[in-house]
């Protein structure tokens, strides 16, 4: 289950895959942690109904990443993914990919800029043959350090949890326990 929702227009989708894999190479343990529906791995798979499967995801997480841009202020989509996440208390994380005006739906919440316009920028590879991403450097680690800030990433879940030293024998004489059973069931 990823905590935080990549929500971004369909039209900016090399910039928000750069997005995730800048942040997972900072943090590999984002790698699970940001749902991003064009994931190969994590995201929508073939045969799903992608507004559901966005809505579970969006319902699932905990924070919300939103690539904002003129593209994503005219989605529907978009205005639905922060609306539902505004509805349930999601703590919402503004990231502007363009120099797009602070008068809409996302307006009261504090934003870090992207775009590469006013200092140093950091090149995305995404591995699809095109020119790499360029990215603002300090709006990458603003966005990196609101994610450490709420405490998301797998560095922040230690194992074995503090007071259960033998959570995981537990875990796999639970698992053996209920593996035949779970055999026999199928018979």
């Amino acid at each position: 289950m990823s905590r935080v929702f990549l929500s971004h227009s369909s039209r900016d989708s090399r910039q928000a895959v750069a997005v995730k894999a800048w942040l997972v190479g900072q943090e590999p343990g984002l790698a699970e942690e940001i749902f991003l529906d064009l994931d190969p791995h994590t995201g929508i798979r073939p045969g799903e109904r992608w507004k559901e499967a966005l809505n579970q995801a969006n319902t699932r997480c905990e924070a919300v990443i939103c690539l904002l841009s003129e593209h994503w202020n005219r989605s529907h989509e978009c205005a639905a993914e922060y609306r539902h996440a505004e509805s349930l208390h999601k703590t919402i994380l503004c990231a502007r990919l363009e120099p797009v005006p602070d008068t809409g739906i996302t307006s009261e919440w504090q934003r870090c800029d992207l775009y590469p316009d006013h200092g140093a920028t950091t090149e995305v590879e995404i591995g699809d043959g095109g020119e790499p991403v360029m990215l603002d450097t300090v709006g990458l680690q603003r966005l990196l350090d609101a994610l450490r800030a709420l405490g998301i990433g797998a560095e922040h879940f230690p194992w074995p949890p503090p007071g259960d030293p033998d959570c995981a024998g537990r875990i796999g004489r639970l698992a053996s326990d209920v593996q035949p059973v779970m055999w026999q069931a199928r018979r």
